[in-house]
């Protein structure tokens, strides 16, 4: 029908086709706008007569396979769809007897432009490997010498039908649009644009309980490094490629004044975001042909695009239909980010357009989050209402605050709470986290506090004694700011969710939450545990055990618990959530996945590996799903695996590609990708590659001095893995003048009880003892372990390890056998039963213990420790750590077999140094 109807438009005037064309496809509004985007490809191009003669004929001599027909190894089954030029078939494999997409292009269709498209949709398919991207399997021609694709065959529907026939809701609409967007920038960085982005390309179905899209029908798409097939796929010769309602501004632009780049699919997705959101195109409903072509094309290149939130009614429709408008959304659930958002991506000047889907699905990963998003200006107001929510470390590279704003934020929380009596529900809520600073960060308001100081004195002439000095800049101004957060923001606040909702349970539980992961984030734990076992519990009471906010606050008492260092009662509740989480959200989802690799993490910190591996290699496969293959989360992920299993030369691969990704995507300055580079140079220290290693290493220094500061965490902490890595190659005076600095660094941002200050700390300890220098070290192993049983608890592996290879080792150096052994002996017990007995932590433990026995003469007690303890580290003992453990073990153990006279070669017998 639509090649007929097709044929017989081309011999009407133009003006007059779109009636025509109305009044012969019987109310058929697929067909309509089928034909009238064929007629509109022509309209643009304006085709001579003779091609319009060409054209006509073609279509009516347009042939097609029936069932069963065979086109080289594959049977055709049923004609599953028909486009301009082609038509897709479901056809069998005869070997493999899969069912795949087969598609060919129209009899007589076989014009040199058509023929460049379809030879360039091929290229362009078998470029791309990602899971939400159709599959390219095979290619030939036909007997007729028709060429043909063989293609993955998606079962699935599109999006937005998709999404109105199972209800989804706001967010599920939005985290199945952000998987679009992934899909979308993998074809970017293989020098793809797709330019044909619509609903009916991005088909949806149903996998475990989720939202699994496929993008689809890459026939218009261009290479933008690279010439695909001899003819360009240009906007040459006034041939518009695309669907016009989804086309950008530029693109309609057919004679290249301006060409098109990856921009154009950010538009589309623009479009198809604000159908999901609306249940309507921008301009026009979602209907083809509501709207004629002239006035759809003059809209998108003149009219402002109405807000989504204009557009949607109130109150909203109570059921789906079948054009996928939402069930539920409301003017005011749209109103605000999501406006700006959209309005965004639609922007006609392409300048102001989110530079790559990768950016437009960040900031809707920052509302669903709801930090701050990009789309906006970040007024003072807008920001502030973001506070509450916010992830401190995310934006802990933003402005630098000064203590005065958090004053400010105080008197602001009691003026909202004034404001907000008048209204309750969920409004409420929205208002209260209305009266939060945003970017409250104890780190940059300390710093930000000292340095004003120092102006102060600076600027008021006077100057200071060298003793004051000193005293005004080592004083550790990030204890005292997080002490004025705690009281001037956090204890008004919990005191303020008390007061204003203790009638409204759900509300309450809900701030109660909000601030518990501030405070987290702050590390104001032990508040935070108080207001979150009362967020658990007002939330078991009031709702399921299996409700989404249930599980929300039982995984975050096992993180806080997990902080805490409470690993088994951690273990636990993670469980509980994880297992909640599968049942309501699906195995793919993030806040699952989030909880299979927290759960692998504490298995694998009690010494449960294999238990621990099944958990990470389930996330991570969840992660290569939803985020696909090449996602550089995806690719840490898997590098962290393997790392974990001590196959450092496979995660080093893995890291570095991560590390190739960001520098694409996120820029060689980002945070991220120089916390990246630091890992990449850290897994190769533990290969002893130093040279590159350091290369690495010192590049993230550098980058993170000029992105976040000499003194930020991040640049603190990639010194003293440089530091680290001068010991292991004996460069002692480097690595000491990098460690104090550091060290220093660390005193005075983070304070003394952060762990990144506790690390180095342990590392001067163990530069002084292999500088011979064992008092020194044993003064500074003795600091730590006080500071980490203040902080983590009496039986946390952290300060047990320390015990152990820090200060039981350096106590045996210094011959004081019989501190030695009555520490090691506790510490033993302790070990066992916080990491097990195959934990190689523990059997260090054991090995030391008899090398304290040796020292005491007590030789028959310390046998079997010494030869257990090597033999247990031989088999568990990670790779990256295997030649220097191992190698302590056995001289261990050849000391102990001189000390009872034998030989070397006796000692060999029960242990070798690699």
């Amino acid at each position: 029908m639509i090649a007929a109807l097709f044929g017989a438009a081309l011999e009407v005037p133009f003006e007059e086709q779109a009636a025509f064309v109305r009044a012969r496809c019987g109310g058929n509004q697929a067909v309509y706008g089928e034909v009238m985007e064929l007629l509109s490809v022509d309209a643009e191009r304006g085709p001579s007569a003779i091609d319009v003669a060409f054209r006509r004929d073609a279509w009516r001599g347009a042939v097609s396979f029936r069932a069963g027909h065979k086109v080289g190894r594959y049977e055709i089954l049923d004609q599953i769809g028909e486009g301009g030029f082609a038509v897709v078939y479901l056809a069998q494999e005869d070997e493999v007897r899969r069912r795949v997409a087969l598609k060919t292009l129209k009899a007589g269709m076989q014009t040199k432009l058509v023929l460049t498209r379809f030879e360039a949709e091929r290229q362009t398919l078998a470029l791309m490997d990602h899971p939400f991207i159709a599959q390219v399997f095979d290619a030939g021609a036909t007997e007729q010498g028709l060429p043909y694709l063989v293609m993955e065959y998606v079962e699935g529907t599109p999006i937005t039908e998709h999404c109105a026939r199972h209800d989804l809701g706001l967010e599920q609409r939005l985290r199945l649009f952000i998987k679009c967007c992934e899909a979308v920038q993998h074809a970017h960085l293989k020098a793809i644009i797709h330019r044909d982005l619509k609903p009916s390309n991005i088909l949806v179905r149903r996998i475990d309980g989720g939202s699994v899209p496929k993008i689809i029908d890459f026939g218009v798409a261009k290479a933008i490094g690279q010439k695909l097939t001899l003819d360009t796929l240009q906007t040459a010769g006034g041939v518009l490629m695309g669907t016009p309602a989804y086309m950008s501004p530029e693109q309609l632009e057919v004679e290249g004044k301006t060409g098109t780049d990856t921009r154009v699919d950010v538009y589309a997705l623009g479009v198809v975001l604000y159908e999901l959101l609306v249940g309507k195109r921008p301009f026009g409903s979602s209907k083809p042909g509501a709207l004629g072509l002239a006035e759809v094309l003059r809209a998108i290149r003149e009219d402002e695009v109405p807000r989504p939130s204009a557009r949607v009614s109130s109150p909203p429709p109570l059921s789906p239909s079948a054009g996928g408008r939402p069930a539920q959304f409301s003017p005011r659930q749209l109103a605000g980010d999501l406006d700006w958002i959209v309005l965004k991506a639609l922007a006609k000047d392409r300048d102001r357009r989110y530079d790559s889907p990768r950016e437009l699905a960040a900031d809707l990963e920052r509302y669903l989050e709801s930090k701050p998003i990009k789309a906006r200006p970040p007024s003072l107001a807008y920001r502030t209402a973001k506070f509450l929510r916010r992830n401190t470390a995310a934006v802990a590279a933003s402005g630098v605050i000064s203590i005065s704003l958090l004053i400010l934020a105080g008197g602001a929380v009691m003026q909202a709470q004034r404001e907000r009596r008048a209204q309750r529900e969920l409004l409420s809520v929205a208002e209260f986290q209305a009266a939060r600073f945003e970017d409250i960060d104890a780190y940059r308001m300390g710093e930000q506090l000292r340095r004003d100081l120092l102006a102060q004195l600076s600027a008021s002439g006077s100057e200071a004694s060298p003793d004051a000095s000193y005293r005004l800049d080592s004083a550790n101004f990030t204890t005292l700011a997080a002490a004025a957060i705690e009281s001037h923001f956090f204890a008004p606040s919990l005191a303020a969710v008390e007061a204003e909702f203790a009638e409204q349970p759900e509300i309450k539980a809900r701030l109660l939450q909000s601030l518990v992961d501030e405070m987290a984030e702050a590390g104001i734990v032990s508040r935070a545990m108080v207001a979150q076992e009362q967020a658990l519990a007002i939330r078991r009471r009031v709702l399921s055990g299996k409700h989404p906010d249930t599980l929300e606050s039982i995984y975050g008492m096992g993180s806080l618990l997990h902080e805490q260092g409470k690993v088994e009662e951690a273990e636990l509740m993670v469980r509980e959530a994880l297992a909640g989480r599968r049942e309501v959200l699906g195995n793919t989802d993030p806040l699952t996945l989030d909880a299979m690799e927290r759960l692998g993490i504490l298995l694998r910190e009690r010494g449960h590996f294999s238990e621990a591996e099944r958990y990470y290699r389930e996330a991570l496969e969840g992660r290569r799903l939803v985020l696909g293959a090449r996602n550089y989360d995806t690719l840490n992920a898997i590098g962290h695996l393997l790392e974990s299993q001590g196959k450092l030369a496979e995660a080093e691969r893995f890291y570095a590609e991560a590390l190739e990704v960001q520098r694409e995507t996120l820029g060689e300055t980002d945070v991220n990708t120089l916390a990246s580079r630091a890992n990449l140079g850290y897994i190769l220290f533990r290969q002893s590659k130093f040279d590159v290693a350091e290369m690495h290493i010192r590049r993230a220094i550098e980058g993170s001095r000029k992105t976040l500061g000499e003194e930020h965490l991040t640049t603190l902490d990639a010194q003293a893995l440089l530091a680290r890595l001068c010991v292991r190659q004996r460069r002692f005076a480097e690595a000491e003048q990098l460690l104090q600095r550091s060290l220093e660094g660390l005193r005075r941002s983070a304070g003394d009880e952060h762990h990144l200050t506790l690390v180095a700390v342990g590392d001067l300890a163990d530069l002084r003892a292999k500088q011979g220098r064992l008092e020194d070290s044993a003064a500074l192993y003795f600091e730590l372990t006080e500071t980490q049983r203040k902080v983590l608890g009496p039986d946390h592996p952290h300060l047990l390890i320390t015990y152990s290879s820090g200060l039981g080792s350096v106590l045996i150096a210094q011959k004081r056998y019989t501190e030695a052994e009555a520490l090691l002996q506790k510490n033993l017990v302790a070990l066992t039963e916080t990491l097990g007995e195959g934990h190689w932590r523990t059997a260090e433990c054991r090995s030391l213990l008899g090398e304290a026995l040796v020292g005491l003469e007590r030789l028959t007690e310390a046998e079997p420790l010494l030869l257990d303890g090597y033999a247990q580290l031989e088999s568990a003992v990670p790779k990256g750590r295997r030649r220097e453990k191992l190698g302590d073990a056995a001289r261990r153990v050849e000391a102990f077999y001189r000390k009872r006279g034998e030989t070397k070669e006796a000692a060999d017998g029960h242990a070798k140094v690699p």
